[in-house]
Protein backbone atom coordinates (compact mmCIF):
# COMPACT_ATOMS: atom_id res chain seq x y z
CA UNK A 1 0.00 0.00 0.00
CA UNK A 2 2.16 2.71 1.08
CA UNK A 3 5.87 2.81 0.12
CA UNK A 4 8.87 1.53 1.95
CA UNK A 5 9.41 4.14 3.63
CA UNK A 6 6.54 4.41 5.57
CA UNK A 7 6.38 0.64 6.26
CA UNK A 8 9.54 1.42 7.87
CA UNK A 9 8.76 4.40 10.10
CA UNK A 10 5.61 1.89 11.45
CA UNK A 11 7.65 -0.91 12.21
CA UNK A 12 10.40 0.68 14.06
CA UNK A 13 7.45 2.97 15.88
CA UNK A 14 6.07 -0.40 16.80
CA UNK A 15 9.18 -1.66 18.40
CA UNK A 16 9.69 1.21 20.18
CA UNK A 17 6.35 0.90 21.71
CA UNK A 18 6.86 -2.62 22.57
CA UNK A 19 10.23 -2.16 24.03
CA UNK A 20 8.63 0.77 26.34
CA UNK A 21 5.84 -1.58 27.84
CA UNK A 22 8.39 -3.84 28.18
CA UNK A 23 10.72 -1.65 30.61
CA UNK A 24 7.75 -0.52 32.01
CA UNK A 25 6.15 -4.51 33.04
CA UNK A 26 10.12 -5.29 33.74
CA UNK A 27 10.97 -1.98 36.22
CA UNK A 28 9.61 -1.90 40.25
CA UNK A 29 6.46 0.67 39.97
CA UNK A 30 5.76 3.41 41.83
CA UNK A 31 2.93 5.15 43.00
CA UNK A 32 2.13 8.11 41.38
CA UNK A 33 1.52 11.39 43.42
CA UNK A 34 -0.47 13.36 40.83
CA UNK A 35 -2.85 12.06 38.02
CA UNK A 36 -2.17 12.79 34.42
CA UNK A 37 -4.86 13.91 31.75
CA UNK A 38 -5.89 10.79 31.07
CA UNK A 39 -6.92 10.11 35.13
CA UNK A 40 -9.24 13.36 34.87
CA UNK A 41 -12.43 13.68 33.77
CA UNK A 42 -11.29 14.50 30.47
CA UNK A 43 -8.93 11.81 29.84
CA UNK A 44 -7.55 11.16 26.77
CA UNK A 45 -6.78 7.35 26.26
CA UNK A 46 -9.24 6.86 23.91
CA UNK A 47 -8.42 9.58 21.52
CA UNK A 48 -4.64 8.86 21.69
CA UNK A 49 -5.70 5.32 20.93
CA UNK A 50 -7.95 6.19 18.55
CA UNK A 51 -5.46 8.82 16.78
CA UNK A 52 -3.34 6.25 15.74
CA UNK A 53 -5.15 3.96 12.94
CA UNK A 54 -6.45 7.40 11.70
CA UNK A 55 -3.02 8.23 11.42
CA UNK A 56 -2.25 4.81 8.69
CA UNK A 57 -5.39 6.27 7.00
CA UNK A 58 -4.02 9.86 6.74
CA UNK A 59 -0.87 7.96 5.47
CA UNK A 60 -2.59 6.41 3.14
CA UNK A 61 -4.47 9.49 1.60
CA UNK A 62 -1.38 11.31 1.52
CA UNK A 63 0.76 8.52 -0.33
CA UNK A 64 -2.24 8.40 -2.91
CA UNK A 65 -2.84 12.27 -3.00
CA UNK A 66 0.87 13.78 -3.46
CA UNK A 67 1.89 13.61 -6.84
CA UNK A 68 5.74 14.31 -5.99
CA UNK A 69 7.77 11.50 -4.68
CA UNK A 70 10.22 13.57 -2.63
CA UNK A 71 7.20 14.84 -0.75
CA UNK A 72 5.51 12.52 -0.28
CA UNK A 73 7.88 10.51 1.40
CA UNK A 74 8.76 13.79 3.80
CA UNK A 75 4.96 13.55 4.69
CA UNK A 76 4.91 9.83 5.05
CA UNK A 77 7.52 10.41 7.86
CA UNK A 78 5.60 12.95 9.73
CA UNK A 79 2.82 11.32 10.08
CA UNK A 80 4.83 8.32 11.20
CA UNK A 81 6.55 10.00 13.58
CA UNK A 82 3.17 11.78 14.75
CA UNK A 83 1.71 8.00 15.13
CA UNK A 84 5.04 6.83 17.06
CA UNK A 85 4.63 9.99 19.44
CA UNK A 86 1.36 8.77 20.19
CA UNK A 87 2.26 5.38 21.25
CA UNK A 88 5.20 7.19 23.39
CA UNK A 89 2.14 8.91 24.86
CA UNK A 90 0.09 6.10 25.88
CA UNK A 91 3.11 4.28 27.44
CA UNK A 92 4.24 7.55 29.60
CA UNK A 93 0.82 7.85 30.84
CA UNK A 94 0.30 4.41 31.87
CA UNK A 95 3.66 3.66 32.91
CA UNK A 96 4.23 3.69 37.27
CA UNK A 97 8.58 3.18 36.46
CA UNK A 98 10.45 6.35 36.99
CA UNK A 99 13.01 5.17 34.09
CA UNK A 100 9.84 4.85 31.64
CA UNK A 101 8.36 7.94 32.31
CA UNK A 102 11.41 10.02 31.64
CA UNK A 103 12.76 7.79 29.01
CA UNK A 104 9.12 8.42 27.03
CA UNK A 105 9.14 12.32 27.99
CA UNK A 106 12.01 12.72 26.41
CA UNK A 107 11.56 10.63 23.01
CA UNK A 108 8.18 13.33 22.50
CA UNK A 109 11.50 15.67 20.97
CA UNK A 110 12.27 13.74 18.20
CA UNK A 111 9.11 14.47 16.47
CA UNK A 112 9.06 17.69 17.71
CA UNK A 113 12.39 18.73 16.29
CA UNK A 114 12.18 16.67 12.90
CA UNK A 115 8.93 16.80 11.70
CA UNK A 116 9.35 21.11 11.55
CA UNK A 117 12.65 19.87 9.87
CA UNK A 118 10.71 17.92 7.29
CA UNK A 119 8.36 20.32 6.51
CA UNK A 120 10.90 22.75 5.84
CA UNK A 121 12.47 19.95 3.32
CA UNK A 122 9.42 20.37 1.77
CA UNK A 123 9.41 23.79 1.03
CA UNK A 124 12.75 23.44 -0.37
CA UNK A 125 11.36 20.91 -2.69
CA UNK A 126 8.37 22.97 -4.10
CA UNK A 127 10.08 25.93 -4.70
CA UNK A 128 12.67 24.19 -6.74
CA UNK A 129 15.41 25.20 -4.51
CA UNK A 130 16.58 21.24 -3.58
CA UNK A 131 18.77 21.13 -7.12
CA UNK A 132 20.86 23.95 -5.58
CA UNK A 133 24.22 23.25 -4.43
CA UNK A 134 24.10 24.94 -1.20
CA UNK A 135 21.02 23.93 -0.06
CA UNK A 136 22.03 20.28 -0.15
CA UNK A 137 24.71 21.26 2.18
CA UNK A 138 22.62 22.90 3.99
CA UNK A 139 19.85 20.38 4.16
CA UNK A 140 23.07 18.04 5.63
CA UNK A 141 24.12 20.26 8.36
CA UNK A 142 20.15 21.01 9.59
CA UNK A 143 20.33 17.11 9.91
CA UNK A 144 23.39 17.14 12.13
CA UNK A 145 21.84 19.98 14.27
CA UNK A 146 18.76 18.26 14.51
CA UNK A 147 20.54 14.89 15.67
CA UNK A 148 23.00 16.72 18.27
CA UNK A 149 19.52 18.34 19.30
CA UNK A 150 17.88 15.25 20.01
CA UNK A 151 20.64 13.38 21.85
CA UNK A 152 21.10 16.01 23.95
CA UNK A 153 17.51 15.75 25.38
CA UNK A 154 17.82 11.97 25.05
CA UNK A 155 20.75 12.08 27.54
CA UNK A 156 19.36 15.21 29.74
CA UNK A 157 20.04 12.40 32.86
CA UNK A 158 23.70 12.46 32.24
CA UNK A 159 23.80 16.42 32.11
CA UNK A 160 20.27 18.12 33.07
CA UNK A 161 20.82 20.77 30.00
CA UNK A 162 17.24 20.65 28.77
CA UNK A 163 15.48 19.70 32.12
CA UNK A 164 16.44 20.04 35.93
CA UNK A 165 15.17 18.30 38.77
CA UNK A 166 15.70 15.97 41.91
CA UNK A 167 16.10 12.24 40.83
CA UNK A 168 15.44 11.82 44.82
CA UNK A 169 11.93 13.88 45.05
CA UNK A 170 8.71 11.81 44.42
CA UNK A 171 7.20 15.27 42.73
CA UNK A 172 10.33 15.30 39.88
CA UNK A 173 8.00 15.28 36.96
CA UNK A 174 6.15 17.55 38.54
CA UNK A 175 8.92 19.80 40.18
CA UNK A 176 11.47 20.69 37.41
CA UNK A 177 12.73 23.73 35.54
CA UNK A 178 14.04 24.11 31.85
CA UNK A 179 18.10 24.17 30.37
CA UNK A 180 19.33 25.72 27.52
CA UNK A 181 19.13 22.84 25.30
CA UNK A 182 15.17 22.96 25.82
CA UNK A 183 15.59 26.69 24.56
CA UNK A 184 17.11 25.79 21.68
CA UNK A 185 14.08 23.50 20.75
CA UNK A 186 12.01 26.82 20.93
CA UNK A 187 14.41 28.40 18.53
CA UNK A 188 15.04 25.23 16.53
CA UNK A 189 11.28 25.39 16.33
CA UNK A 190 10.79 28.73 15.22
CA UNK A 191 13.78 28.69 12.92
CA UNK A 192 12.01 25.62 11.10
CA UNK A 193 8.69 26.54 10.39
CA UNK A 194 9.80 30.55 10.21
CA UNK A 195 11.84 29.57 7.10
CA UNK A 196 9.19 27.35 5.73
CA UNK A 197 6.15 29.96 5.64
CA UNK A 198 8.85 32.37 4.55
CA UNK A 199 9.57 30.19 1.20
CA UNK A 200 6.20 29.33 0.81
CA UNK A 201 5.41 33.07 0.77
CA UNK A 202 7.90 34.46 -1.42
CA UNK A 203 7.35 31.63 -3.55
CA UNK A 204 3.85 31.76 -4.08
CA UNK A 205 2.03 33.39 -6.59
CA UNK A 206 -1.48 35.42 -6.25
CA UNK A 207 -3.86 34.28 -3.75
CA UNK A 208 -1.32 31.39 -2.58
CA UNK A 209 -0.05 33.93 -0.76
CA UNK A 210 -3.24 34.82 0.94
CA UNK A 211 -3.47 31.18 1.98
CA UNK A 212 -0.04 30.78 3.28
CA UNK A 213 -1.33 33.45 5.95
CA UNK A 214 -4.18 31.31 6.83
CA UNK A 215 -2.05 28.55 7.78
CA UNK A 216 0.29 30.67 9.11
CA UNK A 217 -2.00 31.83 11.79
CA UNK A 218 -3.46 28.11 12.57
CA UNK A 219 0.43 27.51 12.94
CA UNK A 220 0.90 30.31 15.36
CA UNK A 221 -2.09 29.40 17.73
CA UNK A 222 -0.34 26.22 17.87
CA UNK A 223 2.81 28.02 18.84
CA UNK A 224 0.66 29.96 21.51
CA UNK A 225 -0.44 26.61 22.88
CA UNK A 226 3.12 24.87 23.29
CA UNK A 227 4.56 28.73 25.09
CA UNK A 228 0.83 28.03 27.71
CA UNK A 229 2.19 24.74 28.47
CA UNK A 230 5.79 25.19 28.75
CA UNK A 231 4.83 28.24 31.06
CA UNK A 232 2.35 26.19 33.12
CA UNK A 233 -0.49 27.77 32.55
CA UNK A 234 -3.74 25.59 33.94
CA UNK A 235 -5.71 25.65 30.83
CA UNK A 236 -2.65 24.20 28.71
CA UNK A 237 -1.00 22.32 31.28
CA UNK A 238 -4.37 20.09 32.31
CA UNK A 239 -4.39 18.74 28.76
CA UNK A 240 -2.49 16.02 26.42
CA UNK A 241 0.73 17.96 24.84
CA UNK A 242 1.54 14.93 22.45
CA UNK A 243 -2.13 14.93 21.42
CA UNK A 244 -2.29 18.38 20.68
CA UNK A 245 0.73 18.38 18.49
CA UNK A 246 -0.16 15.76 16.71
CA UNK A 247 -3.33 17.38 16.18
CA UNK A 248 -1.72 20.65 15.15
CA UNK A 249 0.69 18.84 12.98
CA UNK A 250 -1.92 16.93 11.08
CA UNK A 251 -4.03 20.03 10.54
CA UNK A 252 -1.27 22.24 9.21
CA UNK A 253 -0.07 19.78 6.86
CA UNK A 254 -3.22 18.71 5.47
CA UNK A 255 -4.09 22.70 5.78
CA UNK A 256 -0.55 22.62 2.78
CA UNK A 257 -2.10 19.85 1.23
CA UNK A 258 -6.11 21.37 0.75
CA UNK A 259 -4.44 24.52 -0.14
CA UNK A 260 -2.17 23.64 -2.99
CA UNK A 261 1.32 24.92 -1.08
CA UNK A 262 2.22 20.92 -1.21
CA UNK A 263 1.51 19.17 -4.48
CA UNK A 264 -1.98 17.33 -4.02
CA UNK A 265 -4.44 15.36 -6.59
CA UNK A 266 -7.74 17.03 -5.88
CA UNK A 267 -10.72 16.19 -8.00
CA UNK A 268 -8.77 14.85 -10.67
CA UNK A 269 -11.92 13.97 -12.57
CA UNK A 270 -13.24 17.41 -12.82
CA UNK A 271 -9.34 18.65 -13.47
CA UNK A 272 -8.81 16.92 -16.43
CA UNK A 273 -12.81 17.15 -17.53
CA UNK A 274 -12.20 20.89 -18.11
CA UNK A 275 -9.19 20.60 -20.16
CA UNK A 276 -9.52 21.92 -23.28
CA UNK A 277 -6.67 19.89 -24.93
CA UNK A 278 -5.80 16.52 -25.56
CA UNK A 279 -4.43 14.78 -22.36
CA UNK A 280 -4.67 11.84 -20.36
CA UNK A 281 -3.47 10.05 -17.89
CA UNK A 282 -2.01 6.37 -18.21
CA UNK A 283 -0.77 3.99 -15.82
CA UNK A 284 2.14 1.39 -16.27
CA UNK A 285 0.18 -0.57 -18.09
CA UNK A 286 -1.15 1.54 -20.02
CA UNK A 287 -5.06 1.85 -19.22
CA UNK A 288 -6.91 5.36 -19.34
CA UNK A 289 -7.48 6.54 -15.58
CA UNK A 290 -8.45 9.92 -16.13
CA UNK A 291 -9.00 11.88 -19.68
CA UNK A 292 -10.00 15.33 -20.45
CA UNK A 293 -13.11 16.09 -22.62
CA UNK A 294 -11.22 16.51 -26.06
CA UNK A 295 -8.92 13.07 -25.72
CA UNK A 296 -9.21 10.80 -28.72
CA UNK A 297 -8.46 7.24 -28.06
CA UNK A 298 -4.90 5.96 -27.86
CA UNK A 299 -3.44 4.12 -30.81
CA UNK A 300 -2.43 0.75 -29.73
CA UNK A 301 1.20 1.92 -31.16
CA UNK A 302 1.52 4.70 -28.66
CA UNK A 303 0.86 2.07 -25.54
CA UNK A 304 2.48 -0.59 -26.20
CA UNK A 305 5.83 1.74 -26.64
CA UNK A 306 4.58 3.93 -23.09
CA UNK A 307 4.27 0.57 -21.83
CA UNK A 308 7.67 -0.52 -22.99
CA UNK A 309 9.75 3.19 -22.12
CA UNK A 310 9.98 2.27 -18.77
CA UNK A 311 10.15 5.96 -18.17
CA UNK A 312 11.32 7.10 -14.61
CA UNK A 313 9.69 10.32 -13.05
CA UNK A 314 10.34 13.54 -14.92
CA UNK A 315 11.64 11.84 -18.16
CA UNK A 316 9.83 12.76 -21.84
CA UNK A 317 9.36 11.31 -25.35
CA UNK A 318 7.75 12.52 -28.19
CA UNK A 319 6.04 9.67 -30.11
CA UNK A 320 4.47 9.85 -33.56
CA UNK A 321 2.60 6.92 -35.41
CA UNK A 322 3.18 6.84 -39.66
CA UNK A 323 -0.40 6.72 -40.22
CA UNK A 324 -0.82 10.05 -38.39
CA UNK A 325 1.09 12.80 -39.70
CA UNK A 326 -1.12 15.14 -38.60
CA UNK A 327 -0.97 14.31 -34.48
CA UNK A 328 2.26 14.49 -32.41
CA UNK A 329 2.19 12.80 -28.92
CA UNK A 330 4.35 13.70 -26.14
CA UNK A 331 5.03 11.15 -23.14
CA UNK A 332 5.57 12.42 -19.57
CA UNK A 333 6.80 9.83 -16.88
CA UNK A 334 5.33 10.45 -13.43
CA UNK A 335 4.80 8.51 -10.42
CA UNK A 336 2.82 4.96 -11.21
CA UNK A 337 2.43 6.09 -14.79
CA UNK A 338 2.53 8.56 -17.40
CA UNK A 339 0.59 11.58 -18.74
CA UNK A 340 0.05 11.46 -22.74
CA UNK A 341 -0.74 14.60 -24.62
CA UNK A 342 -1.86 14.75 -28.01
CA UNK A 343 -1.46 17.64 -30.49
CA UNK A 344 -3.07 17.96 -33.74
CA UNK A 345 0.11 19.63 -35.83
CA UNK A 346 -1.24 19.35 -39.75
CA UNK A 347 -1.42 23.48 -39.31
CA UNK A 348 2.13 23.37 -38.56
CA UNK A 349 3.07 20.96 -40.95
CA UNK A 350 1.46 22.87 -43.75
CA UNK A 351 3.65 25.90 -42.49
CA UNK A 352 6.31 23.88 -42.17
CA UNK A 353 5.84 22.88 -45.56
CA UNK A 354 5.50 26.33 -47.25
CA UNK A 355 8.56 27.09 -45.09
CA UNK A 356 10.32 24.50 -47.05
CA UNK A 357 8.90 26.06 -50.57
CA UNK A 358 10.33 29.27 -49.41
CA UNK A 359 13.92 27.97 -48.29
CA UNK A 360 14.00 25.54 -51.63
CA UNK A 361 13.22 29.32 -53.69
CA UNK A 362 15.62 31.11 -51.31
CA UNK A 363 18.13 28.71 -51.98
CA UNK A 364 17.67 28.79 -55.90
CA UNK A 365 18.17 32.60 -56.22
CA UNK A 366 20.78 32.77 -53.75
CA UNK A 367 22.67 30.08 -56.37
CA UNK A 368 21.73 32.25 -58.85
CA UNK A 369 23.21 35.17 -57.05
CA UNK A 370 26.24 33.23 -56.63
CA UNK A 371 26.57 31.98 -60.17
CA UNK A 372 26.41 35.67 -60.82
CA UNK A 373 28.80 37.09 -58.49
CA UNK A 374 31.44 34.43 -59.88
CA UNK A 375 30.65 35.60 -63.26
CA UNK A 376 30.91 39.62 -62.53
CA UNK A 377 34.17 38.75 -60.44
CA UNK A 378 35.73 36.83 -63.08
CA UNK A 379 34.96 39.30 -65.87
CA UNK A 380 36.04 42.10 -63.31
CA UNK A 381 39.82 40.10 -62.39
CA UNK A 382 40.28 39.77 -66.66
CA UNK A 383 39.59 43.32 -66.53
CA UNK A 384 42.01 44.09 -64.53
CA UNK A 385 44.59 41.48 -66.07
CA UNK A 386 43.82 43.65 -69.44
CA UNK A 387 44.21 47.12 -67.35
CA UNK A 388 48.04 45.44 -65.99
CA UNK A 389 49.65 43.91 -69.33
CA UNK A 390 48.49 47.32 -70.94
CA UNK A 391 50.57 49.11 -68.36
CA UNK A 392 53.12 46.53 -68.51
CA UNK A 393 53.20 46.99 -72.30
CA UNK A 394 53.34 50.77 -72.09
CA UNK A 395 56.54 50.59 -69.78
CA UNK A 396 58.01 48.54 -72.02
CA UNK A 397 56.88 49.93 -74.99
CA UNK A 398 59.98 51.83 -75.76
CA UNK A 399 62.51 49.58 -74.40
CA UNK A 400 61.01 46.57 -77.15
CA UNK A 401 60.78 49.62 -79.44
CA UNK A 402 64.55 50.09 -78.99
CA UNK A 403 65.65 46.14 -78.86
CA UNK A 404 63.82 45.78 -82.48
CA UNK A 405 65.89 48.47 -83.80
CA UNK A 406 68.86 47.32 -82.33
CA UNK A 407 68.22 43.88 -84.11
CA UNK A 408 67.55 45.65 -87.25
CA UNK A 409 70.48 47.72 -87.33
CA UNK A 410 72.79 44.32 -86.33
CA UNK A 411 75.73 43.95 -89.40
CA UNK A 412 76.40 41.39 -91.32
CA UNK A 413 79.11 38.98 -89.49
CA UNK A 414 81.82 39.35 -93.00
CA UNK A 415 84.84 40.80 -90.98
CA UNK A 416 86.66 40.87 -87.86
CA UNK A 417 85.01 44.91 -87.22
CA UNK A 418 81.49 43.81 -87.78
CA UNK A 419 81.47 40.43 -85.89
CA UNK A 420 82.91 43.19 -82.71
CA UNK A 421 80.33 45.33 -83.71
CA UNK A 422 77.35 42.81 -83.87
CA UNK A 423 78.73 41.64 -80.57
CA UNK A 424 78.55 44.73 -78.79
CA UNK A 425 75.00 45.35 -80.18
CA UNK A 426 73.65 41.88 -78.83
CA UNK A 427 75.24 42.48 -75.59
CA UNK A 428 73.52 45.72 -75.49
CA UNK A 429 70.34 43.88 -76.17
CA UNK A 430 70.65 41.29 -73.63
CA UNK A 431 70.92 44.37 -71.09
CA UNK A 432 67.36 45.58 -72.50
CA UNK A 433 65.77 42.30 -72.07
CA UNK A 434 67.11 42.34 -68.40
CA UNK A 435 65.38 45.70 -68.25
CA UNK A 436 62.41 44.44 -69.33
CA UNK A 437 62.31 41.45 -67.37
CA UNK A 438 62.74 43.13 -64.25
CA UNK A 439 60.58 46.50 -65.22
CA UNK A 440 58.00 43.77 -65.70
CA UNK A 441 58.14 42.54 -62.54
CA UNK A 442 57.88 46.27 -60.52
CA UNK A 443 55.24 46.99 -62.29
CA UNK A 444 52.99 43.87 -61.47
CA UNK A 445 54.61 44.04 -58.04
CA UNK A 446 53.22 47.64 -58.01
CA UNK A 447 49.54 46.37 -58.73
CA UNK A 448 49.08 44.25 -55.54
CA UNK A 449 52.05 45.69 -53.06
CA UNK A 450 52.12 50.02 -52.72
CA UNK A 451 55.88 49.23 -51.02
CA UNK A 452 58.85 47.90 -51.51
CA UNK A 453 61.81 46.56 -49.27
CA UNK A 454 65.09 48.29 -49.31
CA UNK A 455 67.08 44.74 -48.96
CA UNK A 456 64.97 43.45 -52.24
CA UNK A 457 65.72 47.19 -54.26
CA UNK A 458 69.44 46.16 -52.87
CA UNK A 459 69.35 43.18 -54.83
CA UNK A 460 67.48 44.28 -57.91
CA UNK A 461 70.47 46.85 -58.57
CA UNK A 462 72.75 44.58 -57.56
CA UNK A 463 71.49 42.10 -60.35
CA UNK A 464 71.27 44.56 -62.82
CA UNK A 465 75.22 45.39 -62.38
CA UNK A 466 75.79 42.04 -62.54
CA UNK A 467 74.25 41.60 -66.24
CA UNK A 468 75.69 44.97 -67.24
CA UNK A 469 79.64 43.15 -66.01
CA UNK A 470 78.46 40.15 -68.00
CA UNK A 471 77.87 42.71 -70.92
CA UNK A 472 81.39 43.88 -71.01
CA UNK A 473 80.45 46.91 -68.34
CA UNK A 474 82.75 47.94 -65.86
CA UNK A 475 80.56 49.42 -62.69
CA UNK A 476 79.58 48.82 -59.54
CA UNK A 477 76.44 49.85 -57.35
CA UNK A 478 76.41 51.04 -53.59
CA UNK A 479 72.78 51.09 -51.53
CA UNK A 480 72.08 52.84 -48.18
CA UNK A 481 68.46 52.20 -47.44
CA UNK A 482 66.44 51.11 -44.38
CA UNK A 483 63.53 51.84 -44.86
CA UNK A 484 60.66 50.49 -47.60
CA UNK A 485 60.05 52.83 -50.08
CA UNK A 486 56.86 53.19 -52.57
CA UNK A 487 56.67 51.00 -55.79
CA UNK A 488 56.52 54.02 -57.76
CA UNK A 489 59.83 55.26 -56.27
CA UNK A 490 61.26 52.03 -57.20
CA UNK A 491 60.05 52.14 -60.41
CA UNK A 492 61.73 55.91 -60.80
CA UNK A 493 65.04 54.71 -59.55
CA UNK A 494 64.98 51.77 -61.65
CA UNK A 495 64.07 53.35 -64.94
CA UNK A 496 66.55 56.45 -64.55
CA UNK A 497 69.51 53.59 -63.36
CA UNK A 498 69.21 51.95 -66.79
CA UNK A 499 68.71 55.22 -68.63
CA UNK A 500 72.52 55.90 -67.45
CA UNK A 501 73.18 52.53 -67.88
CA UNK A 502 72.73 51.80 -71.19
CA UNK A 503 74.16 55.74 -72.06
CA UNK A 504 77.26 54.41 -70.55
CA UNK A 505 77.14 50.62 -72.57
CA UNK A 506 77.70 52.06 -75.84
CA UNK A 507 80.96 53.48 -74.45
CA UNK A 508 84.11 51.97 -74.46
CA UNK A 509 86.83 51.64 -71.49
CA UNK A 510 83.99 53.03 -69.14
CA UNK A 511 83.78 52.82 -65.62
CA UNK A 512 80.16 53.16 -63.83
CA UNK A 513 79.31 53.80 -60.79
CA UNK A 514 75.91 54.00 -58.54
CA UNK A 515 74.76 55.25 -55.28
CA UNK A 516 71.48 55.08 -54.21
CA UNK A 517 70.68 56.54 -50.40
CA UNK A 518 68.20 58.88 -48.63
CA UNK A 519 68.67 62.30 -48.31
CA UNK A 520 65.58 63.85 -46.35
CA UNK A 521 62.71 62.68 -44.75
CA UNK A 522 60.73 61.84 -47.85
CA UNK A 523 63.10 61.80 -50.70
CA UNK A 524 66.13 59.01 -52.31
CA UNK A 525 69.26 60.42 -54.15
CA UNK A 526 70.29 58.37 -57.26
CA UNK A 527 73.83 59.25 -58.43
CA UNK A 528 75.60 58.29 -60.72
CA UNK A 529 79.19 58.76 -62.33
CA UNK A 530 80.46 57.43 -65.77
CA UNK A 531 83.97 57.78 -66.06
CA UNK A 532 85.75 57.22 -69.67
CA UNK A 533 89.61 57.32 -70.46
CA UNK A 534 90.45 56.77 -74.17
CA UNK A 535 87.15 56.69 -75.25
CA UNK A 536 86.76 57.48 -79.05
CA UNK A 537 82.64 56.61 -79.42
CA UNK A 538 81.99 59.71 -78.21
CA UNK A 539 82.31 62.67 -75.59
CA UNK A 540 80.79 63.66 -72.18
CA UNK A 541 78.55 66.46 -73.57
CA UNK A 542 77.08 64.31 -76.39
CA UNK A 543 76.58 61.76 -73.65
CA UNK A 544 74.84 64.42 -71.63
CA UNK A 545 72.41 65.62 -74.15
CA UNK A 546 71.16 62.06 -74.95
CA UNK A 547 70.86 61.06 -71.01
CA UNK A 548 69.38 64.66 -70.29
CA UNK A 549 66.59 64.05 -73.41
CA UNK A 550 65.63 60.52 -71.28
CA UNK A 551 65.59 61.73 -67.80
CA UNK A 552 63.23 64.61 -69.11
CA UNK A 553 60.61 62.26 -70.26
CA UNK A 554 61.19 60.47 -66.68
CA UNK A 555 59.58 63.93 -65.11
CA UNK A 556 61.88 63.86 -62.52
CA UNK A 557 64.35 66.76 -60.78
CA UNK A 558 67.81 66.00 -62.13
CA UNK A 559 71.38 67.61 -62.23
CA UNK A 560 73.59 66.19 -64.93
CA UNK A 561 77.27 67.59 -64.44
CA UNK A 562 79.87 67.07 -67.55
CA UNK A 563 83.63 66.87 -67.30
CA UNK A 564 86.30 66.24 -69.57
CA UNK A 565 85.95 62.40 -68.91
CA UNK A 566 83.41 62.49 -66.30
CA UNK A 567 79.52 62.50 -66.57
CA UNK A 568 77.80 62.89 -63.37
CA UNK A 569 74.12 62.69 -62.86
CA UNK A 570 71.99 63.06 -59.30
CA UNK A 571 68.41 62.80 -59.52
CA UNK A 572 66.01 63.52 -56.45
CA UNK A 573 62.94 61.25 -56.39
CA UNK A 574 60.17 61.48 -53.79
CA UNK A 575 59.25 58.31 -51.57
CA UNK A 576 57.07 58.99 -48.91
CA UNK A 577 57.26 56.48 -45.88
CA UNK A 578 55.60 53.01 -46.73
CA UNK A 579 54.43 50.00 -45.17
CA UNK A 580 56.98 47.21 -45.11
CA UNK A 581 56.03 45.12 -48.17
CA UNK A 582 55.69 40.79 -47.74
CA UNK A 583 57.86 38.28 -48.45
CA UNK A 584 58.50 38.38 -52.61
CA UNK A 585 59.48 35.79 -54.90
CA UNK A 586 62.44 36.41 -57.35
CA UNK A 587 62.79 38.66 -60.46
Amino acid sequence: MCSGVSRKSVLWATGLGLLLLVLELALPSTTRALPYPHESAHGTTGPMILMVPLLGLWTLSIWQRCPDAQVRSYLIRCAAMLALLQLIALVKYTAQSDFVVALSWYLYYPALIFVPLLVLFCAFRTTGLERRGWVRRLKVCLLMAGTILCLLVLTNDLHQLTFLFDPLDPLWDVRYSYGPVYGAVYVWLVLMLGAFYTLTAVYARGMRRRLVALVFMMTLLAFAYAISYSLRLAPALNSNFALMFTISCAVNIEGCLQLGLFPAHKNLARLFESMPFDVKLLTRSGETAFASKAAASVPEGIRTRLARSEMHPGARMTLEVPDERGRLYRGFGISGGYVLVSEDISELNERRRRLAMQLLQLRRRNHVLRRAHTVRESLYRQQCEEELLDKVDASLRETVQAIRKVLASLPPTSDEPARIERRRKLLLVKLLISYCKRKGALVLLGADDKSFDAQRLRLVINESMADARASGLDCAAWVELDRPLPTQAVNTIYDCMYDFLTTAFVQENATLMVFVAEREAELVELRCALEMTGNERGCPCALGSELRRLLEVRDVQFDLEEDEDVLHLNVLIAAPAAEPAADLTGM
